[in-house]
């Protein structure tokens, strides 16, 4: 038994298991600090913050979550792909060429993102207001491109304390901003968005000074072109993804009833909470799950995804045990009710992360067509099945909803890494 422990821990060992545990520990780092600020501030916003804002905040994540998929074209995927199977010179020139392109790129996008969204909320008679929150929304997500590549760029090169110090910044600045214009100039919503813009402007102008000492800003059409055809089907993926965790605040936003959609919102921001721990560590570990499929090595991608798995299901476990307690402290005891909400919600963000790790495999297995037939049948379904459970058990359904989807998608994703190389697959093109 003595025996079999020894070489359990020699093969970790071997694998570089300490490393990637140190390395999750520093990306973990600033979601942890944030999270025990948060356990300080939560309570001082909750009383600064009505269910009106919470909705509001709520809606405007929703559509931000949609405009990402434009913003950064997937870039990122991209350039993890690539950085395994190429000099430092080419990586520099790639590098280059994608932020280049989303410079120019995405100047254009805002102008047309702002135009369309004007259009959607005066014809569908959206009940939450558009000013100021268009104009932050758009300059959030146009900034938080260079921070995308900015941390990326730590992360394949393993930098994860660099990671951790400037995320840290970002952390600090923002929470800083929010108290500043929630509390002091009791702003609402509108404060916290403009906090959320400001630290993201100063956190983009440091990304783009650091990002301009390792770049040599040549500009290469061949690199865009490889881009674009390894990122489109991600792109086009996503736009199918998106139903699936934003459809619910849609639908629910046409039930006209803003103070239930902020408790859910409430639910979602805490449940949020854990979902941010959990995706540091999906960073942390993604290029190593990148590296292990791409050189076939299926024993070590099996104990790297399954070490992680059993830890973020315990870490599951404890949030639904302690959450009504988690919402009476945060929220002041004024939105202890959303811990139902909250509850739901954690699960979904779970297996958010489950599917993350296969999906990351199917994408690195170059199976991006499997990984998009996935997400058609995820985002078609989510129509169906958010309009059914919303229409029947209004907001609880909604969380119901997104706890069924991405089952379905975990379950999709297995199948298809199980059959990736069948012949039935091949026949019908989709591999």
């Amino acid at each position: 038994m003595l025996s079999l422990i020894n070489n359990r821990l020699e093969i970790l060992l071997k694998s570089n298991f300490l490393t990637q545990i140190k390395n999750s520990i520093f990306y973990f780092g600033s979601s942890v600090i944030h999270l025990i600020i948060s356990l300080y501030t939560s309570p001082i916003f909750a009383k600064n913050l009505s269910t009106t804002d919470f909705a509001i905040i709520g809606y405007y994540l929703t559509i931000q979550s949609f405009l990402s998929i434009f913003f950064t074209f997937s870039f990122q995927s991209y350039y993890i792909n690539v950085f395994f199977k190429n000099s430092e010179k080419d990586r520099k020139k790639i590098l280059s060429t994608i932020i280049i392109f989303s410079t120019v790129f995405n100047l254009i996008l805002s102008t047309i993102v702002f135009l369309a969204l004007k259009l959607y909320f005066s014809e569908t008679s959206v009940i939450i207001p558009s000013y100021p929150y268009l104009f932050l929304l758009i300059g959030i997500m146009y900034l938080n491109v260079y921070a995308t590549l900015f941390e990326v760029n730590f992360r394949v090169n393993k930098k994860a304390i660099n990671y951790f110090i400037f995320k840290i910044i970002l952390v600090f600045s923002n929470i800083v901003l929010a108290l500043l214009f929630v509390v002091h100039y009791k702003m609402g919503a509108e404060g916290r968005m403009i906090a959320t813009f400001l630290s993201q402007f100063l956190y983009a102008i440091i990304a783009i000074i650091f990002l301009s000492k390792i770049l040599t800003f040549k500009f290469s059409k061949i690199e865009l072109k490889k881009a674009i055809r390894f990122s489109l089907p991600l792109v086009i993926s996503s736009i199918f993804y998106f139903p699936i965790i934003s459809l619910d605040n849609i639908y629910l936003e046409k039930l006209n009833n803003l103070n239930s959609l902020g408790l859910y919102n409430i639910g979602l921001n805490v449940a949020n909470y854990l979902f941010v721990m959990f995706f540091a560590i999906y960073q942390a570990i993604e290029p190593d799950i990148a590296k292990h499929t791409i050189q076939k090595n299926k024993a070590a991608l099996i104990r790297i995804i399954g070490l992680f798995s059993i830890i973020l299901c315990l870490c599951t476990l404890l949030f639904i045990l302690f959450s009504k307690t988690i919402l009476n402290y945060l929220t002041a005891g004024i939105y202890t009710s959303a811990y139902y909400y909250a509850n739901l919600l954690a699960l979904s963000f779970f297996l958010v992360i489950i599917f993350s790790f296969l999906s990351c495999i199917l994408m690195h297995l170059q199976k991006t067509r499997l990984l998009f037939i996935i997400n058609v049948i995820g985002g078609l379904s989510s129509f169906a099945v958010y309009y059914y459970l919303i229409s029947i058990y209004t907001f609880e359904g909604a969380a119901f909803g997104r706890i069924i989807l991405f089952a379905l998608m975990v379950l999709l994703c297995i199948f298809f890494i199980s059959q990736r190389n069948k012949k039935w697959l091949r026949i019908l093109r989709i591999s």
